[in-house]
């Protein structure tokens, strides 16, 4: 104990700034306290990273890409340009997850993942020091199966009220400290709305929630196609102005730039202007 208060008052002598705070409650972290804790956890992760990459390396021979994308975009960019990269360089090896930005996100600063395609997320928690390279924006529809009771003509956004919704990147115990609760894009617009009666971490699963229910779902536009493979369609929802949202990638910035990634990324660039220009589009 003496030798963590030393350590403790030498910190705070250095940063000049109170690090702790007492009271009757016990000892908790100052705001400035917060962000050096936060910086300490990423150089404790960079460190075991370092080691786990150099053991990696020492028992393979092939380069890995470990890449990460949001679920409309996998088939629409991911895929194509990871078909593209592996054309041009095949001694990679490459590992894919798709999921939601969050968990995107989660597998950036773990070391799981080198790259990261998907939503911006509105509201990172304060010490996540995340790259972001927008690349192109897009906006997000209500959804639902063609037999809802919202289907056949227009409907006020209060209509939505009366039936559950459906959440397939719902915010988890797993993305404390990642970005704040209401980080949702749609922020007040949620207000009076009950809490997602649905959740899933994956669209298939959820497009097969909404098969036996009447569940809706606020998504990408960009998904139609996909909806459109489970009887899904977009609401016809009036007085509301769909809401823009960045598409782009994220990065770790002290996180090593291998070639192998890095031509993927420049490829992921070219992939996504690609479908941002409509050539890829269906």
């Amino acid at each position: 104990q003496p030798t963590v208060s030393a350590n403790l008052k030498r910190l705070e002598e250095d940063y000049g700034v109170a690090l702790l705070s007492r009271s009757s409650r016990g000892v908790v972290l100052t705001e400035f306290g917060s962000i050096l804790f936060e910086h300490a956890r990423g150089m404790d992760r960079l460190n075991k990273h370092a080691a786990a990459e150099i053991h990696d390396l020492k028992s393979r021979k092939r380069p890995s890409v470990r890449f990460g994308c949001g679920h409309v975009w996998w088939p629409s960019i991911g895929k194509r340009a990871v078909e593209q990269a592996q054309a041009d360089n095949d001694d990679v090896s490459w590992h894919v997850e798709i999921c939601s930005s969050l968990e995107g996100i989660r597998g950036l600063l773990s070391g799981d993942l080198g790259v990261f395609l998907g939503t911006k997320v509105r509201q990172l928690s304060p010490g996540i020091a995340l790259e972001f390279e927008p690349l192109f924006v897009t906006s997000d529809r209500f959804f639902a199966h063609i037999d809802h009771p919202l289907h056949g003509g227009p409907v006020q956004l209060d209509a939505l009220k009366q039936y559950p919704r459906l959440d397939v990147a719902p915010y988890a115990a797993s993305h404390f400290g990642i970005a704040e609760q209401d980080h949702d894009r749609l922020g007040k617009v949620w207000e009076g709305f009950r809490p997602a009666q649905f959740s899933a971490n994956a669209l298939a699963t959820g497009l097969d929630l909404m098969q036996s229910g009447q569940a809706w779902l606020y998504y990408s536009a960009e998904a139609e196609p996909m909806m459109r493979d489970h009887d899904v369609r977009p609401l016809q929802v009036e007085g509301f102005a769909p809401i823009e949202t960045e598409i782009g990638l994220y990065r770790l910035p002290e996180k090593r730039l291998t070639p192998q990634l890095g031509h993927f990324i420049d490829q992921l660039r070219r992939t996504a202007a690609e479908f941002r220009d409509g050539d890829v589009r269906k």
